[in-house]
């Protein structure tokens, strides 16, 4: 014990001498701080920016892996769908046939387009003599005849490859698909350069035919949809979040020039952090624009500490530098302690499976960090230069001596057990909710439903075809064996069952070709719409419909090239990431029960690995959460040498972010990948607030006196700083919740909840468990 007190003293004293040294030295601190900051900020443009999908994933996650794989041994996956809707209803018609078949033939004119399919090129089977020839499903729309018109509709609509893919079964909406080969070089010509000459082409087919209504989807298109979307915010929510905290601290501080110094240091902080991190050259994309905001919003909270307590103890009657002393030092050490934590919770970041919000933690650890050397440095000792005299008259709740404040903390000493049952209660019936919470990304609802590419998506998987997919790889065994019978049977049964199960719209292999072939090479007798008994029958078939197909039509999307696998295509039709995996559970297991070990394979496509992150990620940042929380809590523990004020931490941090998340299961229910990022900030904004409460607590204490003045001091030296916080950091974040990108609504919804809940916890449980707990007898 003594030791500890002795530890405890040399940290008084070296605080103590910290801030004198500041207050006499402003000019030195401020310099030191600037270089440091300038310094580090050079690195601000070292990081590489992407537009790649591929960005959100780590080179070593196996969805990946299995997609990367997947695009080596086959065509490329990477696909724009074109949807076409005519408001007449048919798309049967010479005039829709027309356009449809003008718009496929200006398909293949996109940078990088590799195949185009719709219904008027695909190839339709026939046969002369003994030889297998194809051509386009229509030739010249605009001579077609009824007759020809309704034999066309036939043909399509029974099409396994176009039905439910490029046409309806209603035939009122078509597709173009556009399979893009794009070098991936530099994503961020190449994307831009693809898209824009899709989006061109859709509005010259609206602007010449109004009557057409032209829909957009595919993983190209959202990888410049979503950076667009996310940049907009730069106009459409930023300032605003910016103005409503400066507005805030305005009318908190009742200073205009304390606003604008706590508001540079928290620019400088971000120029830091981000600067600092990019030295390390990390690939991100738009994803990491929150960034900034999670630094601004963490330094903004350290500014308000110091401010408050500068601004009480000037108008207690101390001048300014001996009431900024006094400030810093009761500040240092809880907010060097909130920082650590912080910086600590944010790099929980790094356990997420998706580079990008990795990024986010180590560039929000690395801000709030420099956010802390900038209050000390920078902060402080400026306001005491300025000749600006803080404000005359302050908020009634602002005083040391506020008489509301006292008569709120007698409410709570008196009141602390029947406020320890009903927040027990409050807090256990929300957080019995959490159960129903369900880690589901769904791509599509990355957006807000009024965005035009969500409203594409949705139509399009709802009107033509899913917009999810898997690809099962089905080996046969050797080269050229995907023409053994067997295999073929097993194929076909594979995909029987497939088109059978919930959520699938379509299921493409390379079965469908021979039997139609089969069927065709028999004068179209349905009878023989099946895999022929003969080998070498179907190698035949296979090569001479092989050799039929137009340039740019081949079935190296189907095929492997030395003929030892093939590929089974299912169309999704969800976006729901827990529905996606659900169907690619089942079909594994299916795999399993039914086939050979060889054919026991993983499911693989872009959909299923946006499926899985948002899964890898919570379960990965849950843990490292809660082992912060732990770490914090044992600091605490000795820092105060008291384990009942660890204890208390650990229940006054965890509660508002598990009644936060039942509250959010009642609200909505589905977690994101994005919503990994909540649990760094709401990690952040609880520590701080407990900290700074349990700090001013425990100086009370240490000074003699009994828990139920400690709990006062603390209310009267630290209530309005955290109710300050409360303020500037929730109506801050509830502005994004005007964003268009859906997991930027969710995080601004759930930090709001939890910074007003941590708010609630800090007032009324926190001091409940101090007199509950804390039966030390303390002298001074």
């Amino acid at each position: 014990m003594a030791s500890l007190k002795a530890v405890e003293a040399w940290s008084d004293r070296s605080i103590q001498f910290l801030a004198q040294w500041i207050v006499a030295h402003p000019w030195r601190s401020m310099l030191m701080s600037l270089v440091i900051v300038l310094g580090f900020s050079v690195g601000s443009g070292s990081f590489i920016y992407s537009l790649d999908h591929r960005a959100f994933f780590g080179a070593e996650n196996p969805q990946l892996k299995a997609f990367e794989k997947l695009q080596e041994d086959y065509s490329k996956t990477d696909a724009v769908v074109i949807a076409l809707a005519p408001t007449t209803g048919s798309v049967f018609t010479p005039e829709f046939l027309g356009i449809l078949k003008n718009l496929t033939e200006a398909s293949w004119k996109i940078p990088y387009s590799q195949r185009v399919e719709s219904l008027t090129n695909f190839q339709h089977v026939t046969v002369e003599g003994d030889d297998i020839s194809t051509q386009d499903l229509v030739v010249s729309p605009q001579s077609l005849t009824a007759t020809e018109i309704a034999t066309i509709k036939q043909a399509a609509l029974n099409e396994p490859f176009l039905i439910d893919s490029l046409v309806n079964p209603e035939g009122n909406v078509a597709g173009v698909r556009i399979t893009l080969n794009m070098p991936a070089k530099d994503p961020l010509v190449e994307i831009p350069l693809v898209v824009n000459a899709i989006r061109d082409m859709a509005y010259a087919v609206e602007k010449a035919h109004p009557e057409i209504k032209v829909h957009l989807v595919g993983q190209t298109i959202a990888n410049k949809a979503y950076p667009e979307e996310s940049q907009a915010d730069f106009t459409r929510v930023w300032p605003w979040f910016l103005l409503t905290m400066m507005m805030m601290l305005v009318y908190l501080y009742r200073s205009v020039s304390a606003m604008f110094v706590t508001l540079t240091a928290c620019i400088l902080a971000v120029m830091a952090g981000v600067g600092l991190v990019g030295f390390f050259k990390l690939t991100i994309n738009d994803g990491v624009i929150v960034s900034p905001i999670m630094i601004l919003s963490m330094a903004f909270a350290d500014g308000i500490h110091l401010v408050v307590n500068w601004i009480q103890a000037i108008h207690a009657g101390k001048d300014k530098r001996a009431a900024m002393v006094e400030s810093l030092s009761a500040n240092i050490g809880a907010m060097t302690v909130t920082t650590l934590m912080t910086a600590v919770g944010f790099l929980t970041l790094h356990f997420n499976d998706s580079p990008p919000f990795q990024a986010i933690g180590y560039i929000v650890a690395a801000g709030v960090m420099f956010a802390l050397l900038l209050t000390f440095f920078f902060t402080a000792p400026l306001l005491i230069l300025l000749p600006v005299n803080p404000p005359k008259k302050i908020s009634p709740l602002m005083r040391e001596d506020s008489p509301l404040v006292r008569r709120f903390a007698d409410f709570v000493i008196g009141n602390h057990k029947v406020i320890m049952v009903i927040m027990a209660v409050f807090a256990i019936s929300l957080m019995a909710f959490i159960p129903k919470n369900q880690v589901n990304d769904d791509i599509v609802k990355y957006y807000t439903p009024d965005t035009t590419f969500r409203k594409d998506m949705e139509f399009v998987n709802a009107h033509l075809t899913g917009i999810g997919e898997l690809n099962y790889s089905l080996p046969a065994g050797g080269a050229d064996n995907i023409a053994d019978p067997a295999y073929l049977q097993k194929v076909e049964a594979y995909s029987q069952w497939l088109k059978q199960q919930p959520n699938v719209t379509q299921v493409n292999s390379i079965v469908d070709i021979v039997k139609r072939v089969n069927q065709v090479m028999h004068n179209n007798d349905p009878a023989f719409y099946r895999i022929p008994d003969n080998r070498a029958e179907i190698a035949q078939y296979l090569l001479q419909y092989e050799l039929s197909l137009p340039f740019g039509m081949d079935l190296n999307y189907l095929i492997l090239f030395d003929r030892s696998e093939s590929r089974v295509r299912v169309s999704v039709g969800t976006s729901s990431g827990q529905k996606i995996i659900a169907v690619d559970n089942a079909a594994q297991a299916w795999l399993v029960a039914n086939t050979p070990e060889a054919m026991h394979v993983r499911g693989s496509s872009l959909s299923l690995m946006f499926a899985n992150i948002g899964e890898r990620s919570i379960n990965s940042m849950f843990g490292g959460m809660l082992g912060s929380l732990v770490a914090e809590s044992l600091f605490v523990m000795l820092a105060f040498g008291a384990f009942r004020l660890g204890l208390a931490s650990f229940i006054g941090n965890l509660v508002p972010i598990g009644m936060a998340f039942g509250a959010w299961a009642i609200i909505n229910g589905n977690i994101d990948v994005g919503l990994t990022v909540v649990l760094g900030i709401s990690f952040s904004v609880v520590v701080d607030d407990t900290i700074h409460f349990i700090s001013k607590y425990e100086r009370a204490r240490k000074l003699g006196n009994s828990a139920e003045d400690a709990i006062r001091y603390a209310f009267t030296h630290v209530g309005f700083a955290l109710l300050a916080t409360t303020l500037v950091l929730g109506l801050g974040y509830a502005w994004l919740a005007n964003s268009a990108i859906q997991i930027t609504v969710n995080t601004a919804i759930v930090t709001t909840m939890t910074i007003a809940l941590a708010l609630l916890v800090d007032l009324f449980l926190l001091p409940a468990l101090f007199l509950l707990l804390d039966k030390r007898k303390m002298t001074a």
